[in-house]
C-alpha cells in the first residue's frame, strides 16, 4: 500500500505487526533496512494507522507460518480474505474456514506485540 493512499484515503486502515527478526535482516544493506524502519515510523504516526512490532522473545511464529495480509473490507457482501506471500508468488486464501485461521494468528500475534507507542520506540532503537 502506497503512503500516499494512506495520507489521502481516510477509510483505508491499516494494522501492521510486524516480526521483529524481519526488521534485523538487512536485506539490501543498511542503508535499505534504515530507509524502510524510517518510513514504517512515518506511517506509524499516521492516524489511521497501527504498527506494532512483535518482539523476537515474544514471537510464537513457527517458521512454516508465511507472512501474510488480512484484508477486511467495508463494502457489505464483500468477505473478508487473505493474501499468502510466498517465495516467488502469493495465494489469495478465500475459503471461509481457512481465512478464519490466518485471523485467529493475527490476534494472537497482535495481543503478542508490543504496544503501538513501545513499537515505535522498537523502530527508533533499530536506527
Amino acid at each position: 500500500m502506497h503512503q500516499q493512499q494512506l495520507r489521502s484515503r481516510a477509510e483505508i486502515r491499516l494494522w501492521a505487526v510486524i516480526n521483529e527478526a524481519a526488521l534485523l535482516c538487512p536485506v539490501g544493506g543498511r542503508k535499505t533496512l534504515d530507509g524502510q524502519v524510517r518510513a514504517l515510523l512515518e506511517v506509524a504516526r499516521l492516524p489511521n494507522t497501527t504498527i506494532q512490532v512483535l518482539p523476537i522473545r515474544q514471537a510464537r511464529v513457527s517458521p512454516e507460518c508465511p507472512s501474510f495480509s488480512y484484508m477486511l473490507f467495508s463494502e457489505p457482501g464483500i468477505d473478508p480474505v487473505v493474501s499468502v506471500d510466498l517465495l516467488r508468488s502469493g495465494v489469495l486464501v478465500e475459503k471461509r474456514s481457512e481465512v478464519e485461521t490466518y485471523l485467529e494468528a493475527l490476534e494472537v500475534f497482535s495481543i503478542s506485540a508490543a504496544d503501538p507507542r513501545r513499537s515505535e520506540q522498537i523502530l527508533h532503537d533499530l536506527l
